[in-house]
Order: C-alpha cells, then sequence, then structure tokens
C-alpha cells in the first residue's frame, strides 16, 4: 500500500500537514493516509501516541462524511469513490486499534467506537462490509478486554448472522428521571439485488470469525507483546466459549475431564436432527484440528467429503458453495490487503494457539470435549467426525513430530511406562514451548487417560441408529466404524493397556 517513490521526508512532511488544522478535511486526510501507509511501524506508532486525539477527531469527521455520501445515494446508486472512502475509514480504523492499545483499553473513545461499530456492523449491511466489521471489533474488544461494557458485549453476541441475537439494551435515565428511548442505527450499505448470500451463513462467519481471532492478535503493537499477545487470545477464546459454545454444541459438558475420565459407555440412540446452526460445529472442530496439528495430514485426509442428511437428502451447507460464495473476495479492501499475513507470520500465530490451547487443564478438557461432541454428531457431518479420528489416531500411534504435553504421564519426568525408549517424550515440546515446566506438569493426563477417552468417544459412531432408507449415511457410518476399529486393533497389538482401559 505504500505508495512507490514516498521518502522518509515525504511521510514528516505529512504528519506535518496532517495535524495542520488550518488545512482542509480532505488534504488532511490524503497525508494521513501517506502517514498511517508507512511501512516503519516505530516511527508511526509515536506519531499517533503524540497526535492520537487530532487523528482520531479527524477519522472520525471522515467516517461521518463517508456515511451520509452513502446513504445519500441508495443502495443501487453508491459511487465507487464514496465506497473507498469509507474504505479508507476502515484503514484509518484498523491502524489506531493496532497502535494505540494501551490507550484504548482504558476506554479512550468508547461511546464513539461504539456507535461507530453498531453501525458498522448491522445486520443489514453487506455481508463483505460486515465480515470487515467483525474483524476490526474483534480488535477492539480483545484490546479492552475485561473493560469492556454492556454494548460491547452485546456487539460480540452479534457478530456471527443465524446466532440469538442478544435483547436491546435498557432504556436509559437522564438526570432529570425521564427515559431516553434508544435510536437503531441504520445500515451503511446495504446489498444489492445481485449479491448473493452464503447458503449457511453462521458458518460462513464463524469461519471468519475464528480466523480474525487468531490472525488479529499479534498485529496489536502492544509494549508488552510476550504478555499481552497470549492474554488477548485467551480472552476472546473465553469469550467465544460463553456465548457461542452452548449453541454450537448444546449438550456440551464441561464437566468431563480427560484427567477423570468418565468411563461410561454412550446409549443407543436414534439419529439426531440436523444441527440448527448449520455446518458450525463442523467448522469449530476442523478450526481446533488445524491449531493443535503441527503436521497436516496428507490432502485426501483433509478434504471434505459432502455428506447427505437423513431429513431432505441435500448437499451439507458446509460445501464449497456455503462457505465461499461472496460476491467480493477475501482481499479485495484497502484494509484487508494491508493485514494480510505471510507465511512465517501465519506459522507464528499457529505456535501461539497451539500454546495456549495446551497450556491449561480448562483448554484441554475443552479440546477432547468438542471432539466427543462431534461424534455425537449425525453423519451428515461426518468430515468433522472422521477430522477428530484422524486426530486421535496421531497421537495414539504417535506418528506426529510434536505430541501434545497431555500425553505425557503425570508422575514422570522423561520416561513414561508405555513408553519405555523415551520416544514419546522426545517428540514432546521442550520446556520452553510452554514457558515452564510446571505447567507443562499440569496439564500431563498420560497415555491411558487418552486411550480410556477415545474408547468411550468413539463408541458413538456404532450406537447411532440410521435408517435404512439413507444408503449414503450407512455408507459414511460404515466408514466411520472402520477406522475406529483400525485403531482399536492398533492399541490391542501395540499399546500397554492397564486393566482399567
Amino acid at each position: 500500500m505504500f505508495k512507490k517513490g514516498t521518502t522518509t521526508t515525504d511521510v514528516k512532511k505529512s504528519q506535518q500537514k496532517c495535524i495542520d488544522l488550518k488545512r482542509d478535511t480532505p488534504t488532511r486526510l490524503k497525508h494521513l493516509k501517506t502517514v498511517l501507509e508507512n511501512p516503519d511501524v516505530a516511527d508511526t506508532k509515536l506519531f499517533l501516541d503524540s497526535n492520537f486525539s487530532v487523528v482520531f477527531h479527524l477519522f472520525y469527521e471522515a467516517f461521518i462524511t463517508a456515511e451520509g455520501n452513502l446513504k445519500q445515494k441508495g443502495a443501487f446508486a453508491v459511487q465507487r469513490s464514496h465506497r473507498e472512502d469509507l474504505e479508507n475509514c476502515l484503514f484509518f480504523l484498523d491502524r489506531i486499534l493496532c497502535l494505540l492499545p494501551e490507550l484504548l483499553k482504558q476506554r479512550w473513545q468508547c461511546n464513539s467506537l461504539t456507535h461507530i461499530f453498531k453501525k458498522l456492523l448491522h445486520p443489514n449491511n453487506t455481508i463483505r462490509l460486515k465480515r470487515e466489521s467483525m474483524r476490526l471489533f474483534l480488535l477492539w474488544y480483545m484490546i479492552v478486554g475485561e473493560n469492556k461494557t454492556d454494548d460491547m458485549d452485546c456487539l460480540f453476541a452479534s457478530l456471527i448472522d443465524g446466532f440469538p441475537i442478544p435483547p436491546p439494551p435498557v432504556h436509559l435515565i437522564d438526570s432529570k428521571g425521564s427515559k431516553v428511548s434508544w435510536i437503531e442505527p441504520s445500515p451503511i450499505i446495504t446489498p444489492s439485488s445481485t449479491e448473493k448470500t452464503p447458503e449457511d451463513i453462521a458458518a460462513y462467519m464463524l469461519k471468519y470469525f475464528l480466523e480474525f481471532m487468531v490472525s488479529q492478535v499479534r498485529r496489536v503493537e502492544w509494549k508488552d507483546k510476550i504478555n499481552q499477545h497470549p492474554k488477548a487470545f485467551s480472552y476472546v477464546l473465553g469469550r467465544f466459549r460463553y456465548i457461542y459454545l452452548p449453541y454450537i454444541f448444546p449438550n456440551f459438558n464441561p464437566k468431563n475431564s480427560i484427567y477423570k475420565p468418565n468411563l461410561e459407555l454412550p446409549e443407543l440412540r436414534t439419529s439426531p436432527s440436523v444441527n440448527q446452526f448449520g455446518s458450525c460445529p463442523v467448522v469449530l472442530v476442523e478450526w481446533i484440528k488445524k491449531h493443535i496439528s503441527v503436521v497436516p495430514r496428507k490432502q485426501e485426509n483433509l478434504q471434505h467429503t459432502p455428506s447427505l442428511g437423513e431429513e431432505d437428502g441435500r448437499k451439507s451447507a458446509h460445501s464449497e458453495t456455503g462457505h465461499e460464495t461472496s460476491n467480493a473476495s477475501d482481499q479485495d479492501s484497502i484494509s484487508s490487503a494491508f493485514y494480510t499475513n505471510d507465511e512465517s507470520s501465519a506459522l507464528e500465530d499457529l505456535k501461539m494457539v497451539r500454546e495456549i490451547l495446551f497450556s491449561s487443564r480448562e483448554n484441554v478438557d475443552f479440546i477432547h470435549e468438542v471432539f466427543r461432541q462431534a461424534l455425537r454428531l449425525c453423519f451428515r457431518y461426518s468430515s468433522a467426525m472422521k477430522a477428530v479420528i484422524h486426530c486421535y489416531c496421531d497421537w495414539i500411534k504417535m506418528t506426529s513430530p510434536e505430541l501434545p504435553p497431555f500425553m505425557l504421564e503425570p508422575n514422570e519426568g522423561g520416561r513414561g511406562e508405555s513408553d519405555p525408549e523415551g520416544d514419546l517424550s522426545r517428540r514432546l515440546r521442550n520446556d520452553s514451548y510452554i514457558g515452564a515446566m510446571s505447567t507443562e506438569l499440569h496439564v500431563r493426563a498420560g497415555l491411558q487417560n487418552v486411550l480410556q477417552v477415545f474408547v468411550t468417544s468413539a463408541a458413538n459412531v456404532f450406537l447411532l441408529v440410521v435408517s435404512p432408507d439413507y444408503a449414503r449415511l450407512l455408507d459414511e457410518q460404515v466408514d466411520l466404524c472402520k477406522l475406529v476399529l483400525n485403531i482399536y486393533r492398533y492399541m490391542v497389538m501395540n499399546s500397554r493397556m492397564e486393566q482399567k482401559t
């Protein structure tokens, strides 16, 4: 984005011109864009630290102007220049959020930003605008953290289309004791008649929600990056589990623990109905699988296998149409192009998330309970079930070069009885991977517990009754049962199992 030929001297001149109140707003905005496009992040952050108030008010004025121009033209006559003005505003907001986290954490400009995001996240905006606004809001939400407001919580709970919308805020009371009515914000850009909507909008938005939850964390320029980045991700993950997880997996049981496995086998049951929230369970399971795996499985194992629903025989909403249909590409806006992560940065993101997911017993139990719930789905969502089985297969057969720390025996430092040659401990991450040996010791569960959890959870694929009228689903069940039986056979032939297991 940085203009070719722009020098440090040009940036310095633009810094002075954009804060010069005597100049007209369009000129100041042009120079502000030059300043914020400066690849020298430290220099840009220093400038914003010194001029945050002037820059924010310039951005706010530009946003209100762009919004007014877009609404005047109407949905079918939006000029390209006005769309670009809005995209520039989103880029300005992105830079403010990423470079002023310490200030924002103190609720700086909280009311103004809340007002802006209520407009950007309006359910009647275009999908592209809602998706980009969701990314920006997640940045702000993870920065503010525990200092969040009730309005911010309501916005967070309405980020993913298709989920229940939180109740509107209660009436406010003014200084005279009278009720102040809530004014509902209006959309900025409504969809055109030609805009295509994803077949499964909930799964589509959840996919980007989870992606942004990871990719945006390390873009924030905290002074204390080492501690603040993991803290921000952990906070948003916790809020996601509190708000959205009960809808994705209604029977999720947080009391189930790999550290005290429940050895009761599941009961025979009829096929559950299609999930109310489409393929959201599949999206969540595949996201977890991606971030806890070190080496991806072969491509054929990762490809989605289309499944049919018992009710109507139609393809799963997780198909390519459901996730990829949109009239705008993922990198077609100014701010999107600016934040695109390179491969090395993406690998660092994966490493950070994997460390956090394996850093506490609560997170480890979360992984295994999500996997258990996935194995209880109907075979319409067989891709999620296969992802779970493949993950356990890697752990049990120890084919991954780095196995998770919960595979180590809790009372042994180097070798476990189940791994007499020490191969398991050698393939586990070193002490610095999580940051402290005490943390790794705390999350150790041992191979026997993993085997017990897998045996009881995987039994669900055998105990689901499928109507013979749906041959395709029966085929899916047969394939899944074969995968599980192969792992059972490997356990019997190659793994040391205690009597309890």
